[in-house]
Protein backbone atom coordinates (compact mmCIF):
# COMPACT_ATOMS: atom_id res chain seq x y z
CA UNK A 1 0.00 0.00 0.00
CA UNK A 2 1.43 3.21 -0.92
CA UNK A 3 1.29 6.49 0.81
CA UNK A 4 0.61 8.92 -1.33
CA UNK A 5 -0.24 13.07 0.21
CA UNK A 6 -1.43 14.96 -2.45
CA UNK A 7 -0.84 18.95 -2.27
CA UNK A 8 -4.22 19.85 -0.74
CA UNK A 9 -3.38 16.99 2.07
CA UNK A 10 -0.22 19.19 2.65
CA UNK A 11 -1.97 22.74 3.05
CA UNK A 12 -4.00 21.37 4.83
CA UNK A 13 -1.59 19.80 7.62
CA UNK A 14 0.26 23.35 7.12
CA UNK A 15 -3.30 25.33 7.83
CA UNK A 16 -4.00 22.97 10.63
CA UNK A 17 -1.09 24.20 12.75
CA UNK A 18 -0.42 27.17 11.60
CA UNK A 19 -4.27 27.82 13.00
CA UNK A 20 -3.36 25.76 16.17
CA UNK A 21 0.12 27.72 17.01
CA UNK A 22 -1.46 30.71 16.19
CA UNK A 23 -4.85 29.73 18.19
CA UNK A 24 -2.86 28.74 20.94
CA UNK A 25 -0.63 31.81 20.92
CA UNK A 26 -3.79 33.97 20.84
CA UNK A 27 -5.79 32.10 23.37
CA UNK A 28 -2.65 32.85 25.62
CA UNK A 29 -2.83 36.12 25.47
CA UNK A 30 -6.80 36.50 26.05
CA UNK A 31 -5.84 34.56 28.95
CA UNK A 32 -3.47 36.65 30.22
CA UNK A 33 -5.27 39.93 29.98
CA UNK A 34 -8.06 38.20 31.76
CA UNK A 35 -5.41 37.42 34.51
CA UNK A 36 -3.78 40.39 34.89
CA UNK A 37 -7.17 42.54 35.38
CA UNK A 38 -7.18 44.23 31.89
CA UNK A 39 -10.61 43.30 31.56
CA UNK A 40 -12.54 46.03 34.35
CA UNK A 41 -16.25 44.45 34.59
CA UNK A 42 -16.79 46.90 37.18
CA UNK A 43 -16.92 49.94 35.16
CA UNK A 44 -18.54 48.39 31.47
CA UNK A 45 -21.23 49.26 29.67
CA UNK A 46 -23.41 46.79 28.02
CA UNK A 47 -21.24 46.41 24.75
CA UNK A 48 -18.27 46.20 26.82
CA UNK A 49 -19.66 43.66 28.60
CA UNK A 50 -21.11 41.72 25.21
CA UNK A 51 -17.57 41.70 24.07
CA UNK A 52 -16.48 40.75 27.24
CA UNK A 53 -18.38 37.46 27.04
CA UNK A 54 -17.38 36.87 23.23
CA UNK A 55 -14.03 36.76 24.16
CA UNK A 56 -14.95 34.46 26.36
CA UNK A 57 -16.37 32.22 24.24
CA UNK A 58 -13.73 32.82 21.85
CA UNK A 59 -10.93 31.56 24.37
CA UNK A 60 -13.25 28.40 24.54
CA UNK A 61 -14.13 28.01 20.60
CA UNK A 62 -10.06 28.30 20.46
CA UNK A 63 -9.77 25.22 22.89
CA UNK A 64 -12.39 23.13 21.16
CA UNK A 65 -10.64 24.25 17.41
CA UNK A 66 -7.77 21.77 18.89
CA UNK A 67 -10.43 18.87 18.88
CA UNK A 68 -13.10 19.52 17.04
CA UNK A 69 -11.76 21.52 13.54
CA UNK A 70 -15.62 22.17 12.63
CA UNK A 71 -17.19 23.01 15.66
CA UNK A 72 -14.53 25.04 16.67
CA UNK A 73 -13.69 26.94 13.36
CA UNK A 74 -17.46 27.97 12.58
CA UNK A 75 -17.72 29.11 16.46
CA UNK A 76 -14.65 31.38 15.83
CA UNK A 77 -16.25 32.62 12.35
CA UNK A 78 -19.39 33.56 14.05
CA UNK A 79 -17.24 35.10 17.32
CA UNK A 80 -15.61 36.76 14.62
CA UNK A 81 -18.53 38.59 12.68
CA UNK A 82 -20.35 39.51 16.10
CA UNK A 83 -16.92 41.60 17.10
CA UNK A 84 -16.91 42.83 14.29
CA UNK A 85 -20.62 44.12 14.22
CA UNK A 86 -20.01 45.78 18.13
CA UNK A 87 -16.53 47.17 16.42
CA UNK A 88 -18.76 48.58 13.80
CA UNK A 89 -21.49 50.12 15.80
CA UNK A 90 -19.03 51.59 17.76
CA UNK A 91 -17.12 53.30 15.28
CA UNK A 92 -13.49 51.88 15.65
CA UNK A 93 -12.61 48.64 13.88
CA UNK A 94 -9.33 46.84 15.32
CA UNK A 95 -7.59 43.44 14.22
CA UNK A 96 -8.80 41.59 16.81
CA UNK A 97 -12.35 40.20 14.94
CA UNK A 98 -9.95 39.67 11.95
CA UNK A 99 -7.61 37.31 14.02
CA UNK A 100 -10.78 35.58 14.91
CA UNK A 101 -12.27 35.47 11.30
CA UNK A 102 -8.92 34.11 10.11
CA UNK A 103 -7.76 31.66 12.61
CA UNK A 104 -11.86 30.09 12.07
CA UNK A 105 -11.42 29.96 7.89
CA UNK A 106 -8.21 28.39 8.00
CA UNK A 107 -8.96 25.48 11.23
CA UNK A 108 -12.24 25.14 8.92
CA UNK A 109 -10.12 24.86 5.70
CA UNK A 110 -7.79 22.07 7.70
CA UNK A 111 -11.10 20.42 8.28
CA UNK A 112 -12.25 20.37 4.82
CA UNK A 113 -8.98 18.94 3.60
CA UNK A 114 -8.13 16.76 5.87
CA UNK A 115 -11.49 14.67 5.35
CA UNK A 116 -11.14 11.00 5.44
CA UNK A 117 -12.99 11.35 2.66
CA UNK A 118 -11.22 13.58 0.96
CA UNK A 119 -7.67 11.82 0.23
CA UNK A 120 -7.02 9.08 -2.24
CA UNK A 121 -7.80 5.82 -1.70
Amino acid sequence: MINQTTWETRLGLVARWVARIAGGLFALGLIAMAALGSWDFAHMDAIGVAQSALLIVAIAALILAWFQELAGGALLLLVGAAVLGIELTKGVVDGGPFAFLILGALFLYSWWALRPHARPA
